[in-house]
């Protein structure tokens, strides 16, 4: 009975963790003006060229939070996310 117990427990925890990185994935879709927290502080997502960002991009720059330590230190460190260096993307006040 414990191994049935143990078993769905990681399941649930692994679904969990698809399910919130799916949702984080897909937070600057939420608005047109992008995620919630974009809106608040009145920030917008460009590419280096200033342009509007594709759909695609959008939810690619933020898969990288899979790896949030390694995030995390280069954001520190750079001053931008790893999604804003992969796709060449900028968040701008």
């Amino acid at each position: 009975m414990i191994f049935v117990t143990k078993t769905f427990n990681i399941q649930s925890n692994l679904l969990c963790d698809v399910l919130m990185i799916i949702l984080f994935s897909l937070k600057d879709l939420t608005f047109k003006e992008g995620s919630i927290g974009k809106i608040v502080c009145k920030l917008k997502l460009s590419t280096n060229d200033n342009k509007e960002v594709s759909n695609i991009f959008k939810i690619l720059r933020n898969l990288t939070v899979i790896i949030w330590p390694i995030e995390l230190l280069l954001l520190i460190i750079f001053n931008k996310r790893i999604g804003d260096m992969l796709y060449k993307t900028k968040v701008l006040n």
